[in-house]
């Protein structure tokens, strides 16, 4: 995974017509989201090219993030890491099942984390994305 760049053979930029080069035809389709494999999606911009790539965990492929999956490692982990590179946006009404790098356009995403409002349950990441510049403002 390269933020601003691709996760894995498809990058962000590229045409409908080229992702569908490397990784096929997509198996569900809602508007301008594609998935194409089990829990790989792409989101198109209005001139058709890829704004937006997000994985979801899944063992039919990994991620690889300077040296870590931040879907397979503890979640204050994979935050830490990534914080490395970037702060997360401490404004995300979302914040805790929602982690957002605006200047790298990285998000972690998880379902909710609290059983009820006091107790937060730790649970890993489910999804990573990536976005085109701007994509998160």
């Amino acid at each position: 995974m390269i933020p601003l760049g691709s996760i894995g053979p498809v990058k962000i930029g590229m045409k409908e017509s080229e992702v569908q080069q490397v990784i096929g035809r997509p198996t569900f389709v809602d508007g301008s989201r594609k998935e194409y494999l089990s829990g790989y999606f792409v989101n198109y911009d209005s001139d058709n090219r890829v704004e937006y790539i997000e994985v979801w965990d899944s063992d039919g492929f990994g991620i690889d993030f300077n040296g870590i999956n931040p879907l397979k490692v503890d979640p204050r982990d994979a935050v830490k890491h990534i914080e490395s590179f970037d702060k997360y946006d401490e404004d995300d009404p979302e914040l805790g099942d929602s982690y957002i790098f605006k200047s790298i356009q990285v998000s972690l995403w998880r379902g909710s984390t609290f059983k009820d409002s006091d107790e937060k349950i730790e649970k890993e990441f489910e999804s990573l994305g990536i976005g085109k510049q701007g994509y998160y403002r």
